[in-house]
């Protein structure tokens, strides 16, 4: 890259754009599935054309408090075109979870001279689970309408994500509460879930009508819930 400017070839400015922390103890928080982009502005002082290089690194380190950071490894951005570039792109899911440092290495050298002036910025970023997404019915379906001799099943194990892609949603524990709505009111959920004693009580007339499925889904037997209008 060329360009042209007055005084003498320096960096003058250096700075993390884009609402993305500068300080180590004090990271922006990232979901695993969002992609993590970090931009940079800079200022040139030269009196003649210049050539601009920049570099960005990235490692993995570890914190406690105000206390200075423990690098654990650096992680490969050779297959980015954006580490060479002012803004560094970084793929969803492709980080593990933890604190990272960014550095950006900027080099500017006077084509005259060949002289070289050199400055680093750096960016800290954490990154943490998204959350998982439980649906217990196909397709995201908060409700659904059935025959009252009907057996249905709800099964989160099958139909819930996780926007990181890291969990086995299968080897997941799940908790079913159940209760009515009268009237267009909901009745309080009882402190039981369907595993304990009495938590089905809201819903049905004993704990055989419903039975658990390997893997954590739920099923209701035919009849077992009562027919509401």
């Amino acid at each position: 890259m060329l360009l042209t400017a007055s005084s003498i070839c320096i960096i003058s400015s250096l700075t993390v754009d884009n609402g993305i922390s500068s300080y180590y103890f004090y990271p922006t928080l990232k979901s695993r599935s969002v992609a993590v982009e970090i931009s940079t502005l800079s200022l040139f002082e030269c009196s003649s054309t210049f050539s601009i290089t920049r570099q960005w690194s990235a490692y993995k380190y570890n914190t406690s408090g105000y206390q200075p950071i423990t690098i654990i490894n650096q992680i490969d951005l050779s297959a980015y075109s954006s580490s060479t570039s002012a803004t560094l792109m970084i793929d969803s899911n492709s980080l593990e979870f933890g604190y990272y440092k960014f550095e950006l290495l900027v080099k500017i050298k006077d084509d005259s001279t060949q002289q070289e002036s050199n400055q680093t910025v750096s960016a800290y970023v954490r990154i943490v689970p998204t959350g998982i997404i439980v649906n217990g019915l196909q397709g995201g379906l908060s409700k659904m309408s059935i025959s009252s001799n009907q057996s249905f099943q709800i099964r989160p194990d099958l139909y819930s994500t996780d926007p990181d892609g890291m969990a086995d949603l299968t080897a997941l524990t799940y908790s079913y509460y159940c209760t009515t709505i009268d009237a267009g009111v909901t009745l309080p959920m009882p402190s039981a879930d369907l595993n304990q004693t009495g938590g089905w009580a809201n819903c049905f007339a004993s704990s055989s009508n419903y039975l658990f499925l390997s893997g954590g889904g739920v099923q209701v037997k035919n009849g077992g819930l009562s027919y509401v209008a």
